[in-house]
């Protein structure tokens, strides 16, 4: 991967942390809690063999459903992070 490349993805990475952070803190002074997902695809971001989210769609770069956003593994992940965060404040069984 060129620098270039390498230095984009540091640069999203960090929007990424931070508006999970400015989300978090949104939550908390609402009074809600925020299941972080910033690391929720470990092991499965873009460009890895299997991938938890869409890849760059230049057909429907516009379209809200397509790219970046996630497939149904990435689905999955995200649900599961959610359980575990209801399961954990003792919200069900």
């Amino acid at each position: 991967m060129g620098s270039q490349l390498v230095a984009d993805q540091e640069w999203f990475n960090l929007v990424v942390f931070r508006l999970d952070a400015v989300l978090d803190a949104a939550a908390a002074q609402a009074g809600f809690d925020y299941v972080p997902a910033y690391d929720a695809f470990d092991g499965h971001e873009l460009c890895t063999a299997s991938p938890d989210a869409n890849s760059v769609d230049l057909h429907g770069f516009f379209d809200a459903h397509t790219s970046f956003h996630p497939n149904a593994a990435g689905q999955q992940a995200l649900e599961t992070l959610v359980e575990q965060q209801v399961r954990a404040d003792g919200l069900f069984g």
